[in-house]
């Protein structure tokens, strides 16, 4: 498809990547052109080649050819190799994990729309990133409460590490159509020193596990963003029982939360400032839709704590709630004596520029039929919660238990009883007239025939 948007005659570049943009159907489309990691997306990180390797002069394609949590042939040697790569899967299932997957080398790419009917589920752990230009693409992660697994005060989906002690911080991070949940600390977390350039996209956030084995008791958390992430941006995404950080922003912060759709948040959804990082912080929460479920205690979708700091700049414009009103400011909570006009401005202070959210009214179906890995697989588990935000059903869980727990997930291997082989193009270095390599033109295809959602009534 990409190919013959790409061969029309008389049609300059500029209306080609519009043509792409349109394809993607994201609120974050615009002309971005081959500057971006995916066609038509803007935001930030966007621009990193990822396994493509530096300039997109070349990266190795290294197969996952089992279902093993190491050793050849699995994703924990391929994330493990060194240099540009990207990684494809001839494999479909569960990958049975007792420790996270660490990701420090750079460049990489992990595609999980090459692996064949159902596609790939991380369970048991996820992944920790302490790296730089990475893409993640069409994975599930189904963490869950073994006992025998990770830290449980520290077993997140997705986490994004920063500089601790010297290391290089984490940057130019894309995470699009990715579905995680059943996380013990929070579903996924930013922390240390240094993170920028973050996009999470079109992804399910759903289930974090409350009264389970987290040592402080309750931790039912969905995304925690922790002091100096900066230009995160966070675009198109569910967030479904989940009881507290929808998300929450420390000080010392630039985010932006743009047409996202949260349901059924328990004590508290969207928050800002917290004690452990006293500081300004910047946010833009623009477009979003916050749906109660029948968990959901707050009064009001966004709050600003008493730890937010005076000289914060919080742009609020278009989110629909039960409190909204002509004023934007209307599904804002201000706790203590926190006064508006010390936060409030007039304009969004670090917007990305060609981003334009779609409105907010229109947010909530869009994030239904394009949120999630691999909506044309129908996978169990996401269908249920989307199915609970149309029904306005569902609960916060205490254990993956509590909802049926791990679905079968069929294991399909390429090659085998008619399953085709993956048919990587020759050459597939070689740049084209899009800017992108042949091999990026051709996950951009398999990820758009994946992204086909099934119906959700």
């Amino acid at each position: 498809i990409i190919e013959e948007v790409q061969s029309q005659p008389g049609i300059n570049q500029t209306q080609k990547d519009q043509a792409l943009c349109a394809m993607m159907d994201s609120p974050a489309c615009t002309s971005a052109g081959p500057n971006s990691i995916i066609p038509g997306m803007v935001g930030p990180g966007m621009t990193t080649p990822a396994g493509s390797g530096p300039n997109r002069s070349g990266g190795q394609i290294i197969h996952v050819t089992n279902l093993n949590a190491s050793g050849p042939g699995s994703l924990l040697a391929a994330i493990k190799a060194s240099g540009p790569r990207i990684i494809v899967f001839d494999v479909s299932g569960y990958i049975d994990l007792q420790d996270e997957i660490f990701i420090s080398e750079p460049y990489l790419t992990i595609a999980g729309q090459t692996a064949p009917y159902p596609g790939i589920t991380l369970k048991g752990a996820g992944f920790e990133i302490r790296s730089h230009d990475i893409l993640i693409q069409h994975i599930r992660i189904r963490v869950g409460d073994n006992p025998n697994g990770p830290n449980p005060g520290s077993r997140d989906s997705l986490t994004i590490l920063g500089s601790k002690k010297g290391e290089e911080p984490s940057y130019n991070i894309v995470v699009d159509h990715v579905s995680m949940s059943w996380s013990l600390d929070e579903n996924m977390s930013t922390w240390y020193e240094g993170i920028n350039n973050v996009t999470l996209a079109n992804s399910i956030v759903s289930e974090a596990l409350s009264n389970s084995i987290h040592p402080e008791g309750e931790h039912s958390k969905a995304f925690l963003v922790g002091p100096t992430t900066r230009s995160l941006l966070v675009i198109g995404n569910l967030f479904a029982h989940n009881n507290d950080r929808n998300i929450r922003l420390h000080g010392d912060t630039s985010t932006l939360f743009v047409n996202n759709l949260v349901y059924n948040w328990g004590v508290a959804s969207t928050g800002f400032g917290t004690k452990d990082s006293p500081k300004v912080l910047e946010a833009s929460v623009v477009g979003n839709v916050y749906l109660r479920g029948p968990d959901t205690k707050s009064t009001s979708p966004i709050k600003l704590h008493k730890e937010t700091i005076a000289g914060s700049k919080v742009y609020v414009a278009d989110n629909q709630a039960v409190e909204t009103s002509s004023d934007p400011w209307s599904v804002v909570k201000l706790s203590g004596s926190l006064n508006e006009a010390d936060f409030r401005v007039d304009s969004p202070p670090n917007w990305v520029p060609s981003l334009t959210p779609v409105k907010g009214n229109e947010t909530k179906n869009w994030v239904l039929n394009n949120a999630g890995a691999r909506r044309a697989d129908g996978d169990a588990i996401d269908s249920r919660i989307i199915k609970d935000v149309i029904n306005e059903t569902g609960r916060i869980i205490d254990s993956q238990n509590d909802v049926g727990g791990w679905v079968p997930l069929v294991e399909n291997t390429r090659g085998i009883g008619g399953i085709p082989q993956l048919k990587i193009p020759n050459n597939p270095n070689e740049i084209q007239a899009s800017g992108y390599t042949k091999v990026e033109e051709w996950l951009h295809a398999l990820a758009k025939q994946v992204e086909i959602s099934k119906p959700t009534q």
